[in-house]
């Protein structure tokens, strides 16, 4: 497995954890889960740094974090490729 594959499949596991991170938000009763909770020691400090660039209170509430850092993590992703 060549270093470039290994970048990837640890961006895709980002992304994925972003992804479990937004989902779990919907569902108020999965806050409360380990799960929950460990994927979101994994992802705020990924979110943090887009959430004070983007705050929510800007778009009327929306948080749109996850979707800036996915699209920055792909963006250097294809840089770095």
């Amino acid at each position: 497995m060549g270093l470039a594959r290994v970048i990837v499949t640890l961006a895709d596991v980002v992304t994925i954890l972003i992804l479990v991170d937004v989902l779990a938000s919907w569902i108020p009763s999965l806050n409360e889960s380990w799960l929950v909770g460990m994927v979101r020691r994994l992802t705020n400090p990924i979110l943090e740094p887009f959430r004070r660039l983007i705050p929510p209170r800007a778009l009327g509430g929306i948080d749109v974090s996850p979707i800036a850092a996915i699209l920055a993590l792909r963006f250097l992703i294809g840089i770095l490729i």
